[in-house]
């Protein structure tokens, strides 16, 4: 009888570790991904302004806020060849021409 009750006891604490852990990665996934969304939401304001400043003939804002969408998306975590391609390269093009005039 003692024996069933302490092997019962060790099953009840190993699943109770079990769930836990399961419940501690459930929660740190779920926080990184809302830390990643709000990184991305951020990129994308960032790209907003950029296209309104360029438009606007502001070349300095525009790469500013390309060069902090990059850094964005580098804290968002978020390595989309296309995304963070295009905002790279659109970074380097427009600073590399406010740099030549």
């Amino acid at each position: 009888m003692k024996m069933k009750r302490k092997k019962l006891k060790r099953i009840n604490l190993i699943l109770i570790g079990v769930t836990l852990l399961a419940i501690g990665t459930a929660v740190y996934f779920y926080v990184k991904t809302l830390n990643s969304h709000f990184e991305l939401e951020h990129s994308l304001r960032l790209e907003n302004l950029a296209v309104i400043a360029l438009n606007n003939g502001d070349r300095l804002l525009a790469c500013k806020a390309l060069t902090e969408s990059k850094k964005a998306l580098d804290e968002a975590d978020f390595h989309a060849k296309d995304l963070a391609g295009m905002v790279h390269s659109s970074a380097n093009e427009i600073c590399e021409k406010l740099t030549r005039k």
